[in-house]
């Protein structure tokens, strides 16, 4: 994968840079075939609402090309459905998303790709019009990457069976009580009308004795919940939430003013506290996926909490400090990639290590390490699969050592954590003499002994009771160990 120490190749030149030093170092370095290297540059959503993520498809056409002209032999592939993410629920335009991706990526040079084979629909017979405007958002080829994103959601509307064009134009809604169509105008993405309504509602507030806050509460909530609902369903798709977030966005900004001088005409009010609470936001580090993240800070925002979002790709100790510097209540982690977990996992522990009491907010499905008592400072376990990897031949697998049988119990309901291994015995640590020993490493003494003693020209007085099959095996073994051995690589 296009990924190094920074984290995710999201722009062309990175993808470029990344493959080509895992390339040399393949190639020239270690010797590695060049036409067993496969190289992923990473497919990104397109069409997500969101001006920066304009060029994700047409970076990655431009990366296999690259690639395919400047190293020689090597192969690349991708997974295809990522493209599409944005239309998530809608099966059509996702499968023409992915025929005419895939068109010009296999122009390019792409040799393989992770897509549902059976599901892909001929680039020639795809509608016309569907395409043009589906090349026009992976492509990047308009001036304007927000209006080709706005035209390619009208066209896939009519895919589900729904003319929206037609319905906004009859503007029944416009009939509705103003809360209602202060909700309506939420959950469709109009803001044509939204600062007159909320101003027109605000004012029936107002008129009964409210607040402005209300407004917010109220209907901009109801709305949003819905919001929440069909994306969960998949009935709505990720640049409608986007646009969702921006009309909320500017009705809450319609309403700051007012609530401002609200503080200012009855100072019992400015003397309690302002806000919820305050919450940093962050896409951890070698992380680049912020949509989810974007939607969070605009809902807390609507609901009285100071947000401080520090955007993406950002290091542990950036958080940590901006955390203590604003008082956080509580830290708000974004990734999507496998590694994001790793650096969550990492951050907790750097949590734990300063006695920092502030929550972290991650999603419970990832099994991240939860607390386990201890005088107000979390002892944290780290899960068996989140990037650990194989720990090197003779490593030490030491760790605390195991709690009570309920205590047990209780962590494989949350996700089955690492058990800690046997310790090594009295003759497992005596060092050979013909065996160099490493530091950190277990001695590898009593194996070369076996391997002596079930070896077929071992004397019967040496030989410990082994059975056939086990004296095959240890034979096998210590002969790869002999090889890795004379290679330096074991002792």
């Amino acid at each position: 994968m296009a990924f190094d120490e920074d984290g995710q190749a999201d722009n062309l030149d990175r993808r470029k840079a990344i493959c080509e030093r895992a390339y040399r170092v393949l190639v020239d370095r270690v010797g590695f075939p060049p036409e067993d290297i496969i190289f992923d540059p990473n497919v990104f959503a397109v069409a997500t609402g969101i001006e920066e993520h304009a060029g994700y498809g047409v970076d990655f056409i431009e990366a296999t090309r690259w690639i395919k002209q400047n190293l020689p032999g090597a192969k690349v592939s991708g997974g295809i459905s990522n493209v599409s993410f944005s239309f998530r629920g809608n099966n059509p335009v996702r499968e023409a998303i992915h025929a005419v991706f895939l068109f010009h990526a296999v122009e390019a040079g792409l040799d393989m790709g992770i897509v549902n084979a059976g599901a892909l629909v001929p680039y020639s017979e795809i509608d016309d019009e569907l395409r043009d405007a589906i090349e026009d958002v992976v492509l990047d080829r308009t001036d304007d990457s927000v209006a080709a994103t706005e035209r390619l959601l009208g066209i896939a509307e009519r895919y589900r069976g729904t003319d929206k064009a037609a319905e906004e134009a009859a503007e029944e809604w416009r009939l509705l009580p103003v809360a209602e169509r202060i909700t309506h105008a939420l959950v469709k993405g109009i803001d044509a009308h939204v600062e007159g309504d909320t101003e027109e509602l605000r004012a029936e507030i107002a008129a009964r004795g409210g607040r402005p806050i209300e407004v917010i509460e109220g209907p901009l909530m109801d709305g949003m919940n819905v919001v929440g609902d069909l994306f969960g369903a998949g009935k709505m798709f990720l640049p409608q939430v986007v646009k969702s977030a921006r009309v909320m966005k500017k009705a809450v900004a319609y309403l700051i003013p007012f609530i401002e001088q609200e503080k200012l005409d009855n100072p019992e009010l400015a003397t309690a506290k302002d806000t919820n609470g305050t919450i940093v936001l962050a896409t951890v580090k070698g992380d680049v996926h912020d949509i989810g993240k974007n939607i969070v800070g605009v809902v807390l925002s609507c609901n009285n909490y100071e947000v401080v979002d520090l955007g993406v790709m950002v290091p542990a100790q950036k958080i940590l400090d901006t955390a203590a510097e604003v008082g956080a209540d509580m830290i708000g982690l974004s990734g999507l990639i496998t590694p994001s977990l790793d650096e969550m996992v990492g951050f907790a522990t750097e949590m734990q290590r300063l006695g920092l009491e502030i929550p972290p907010a991650h999603r419970r499905r990832h099994h991240l390490p939860r607390a386990h008592g201890g005088q107000g400072r979390p002892a944290l376990r780290r899960p068996r699969g989140l990037g650990q990897g194989r720990l090197p031949i003779g490593a030490d697998r030491g760790g605390p050592p195991r709690r009570p049988a309920a205590a047990r119990a209780a962590g494989r309901r949350e996700g089955r954590l690492r058990r800690t291994p046997r310790p090594a015995r009295a003759e497992d640590r005596a060092p050979a003499a013909d065996v160099p020993r490493r530091a950190g490493q277990r001695d590898a003494g009593r194996l070369v002994r076996l391997h002596a003693a079930a070896a077929p020209d071992a004397g019967r007085a040496r030989a410990p009771r082994l059975r056939p099959r086990r004296a095959a095996r240890l034979h096998r073994l210590a002969a790869v160990l002999q090889r890795l051995g004379d290679e330096g690589q074991v002792p």
